[in-house]
């Protein structure tokens, strides 16, 4: 295994979550960091809301993205089955077309 493998892995990821809109990204980084900093407990729901418009809150953007899904420290969640991983975003309430 080469030490690019992650990080080609990573990419892929992030890039597969932006299809679906850049805030479900950032949800699922979210619950990351959450998780790793012990803000939310690790394998219990929670909803993770996220902003991604350019023109920011001062001018209308703001929470355009929410999910209900399971945090994960990133080191418990790479090592999880794959199976378990697609459950961990157990419902999309709302997202950009």
């Amino acid at each position: 295994m080469s030490n690019e493998e992650p990080s080609e892995s990573k990419e892929l990821m992030k890039n597969a979550l932006k299809k679906l809109s850049e805030g479900v990204k950032v949800c699922m980084e979210i619950c990351i960091v959450a998780a790793e900093e012990r803000l939310v407990p690790e394998g219990k729901e929670v909803i993770a809301i996220a902003g991604t418009s350019p023109s920011g809150f001062e001018d209308g953007g703001g929470a355009d993205t929410a999910l209900v899904m399971v945090p994960w420290k990133s080191e418990r969640f790479n090592k999880l089955p794959e199976k378990a991983k697609r459950r961990d975003v157990k419902e999309i309430i709302c997202k950009p077309r």
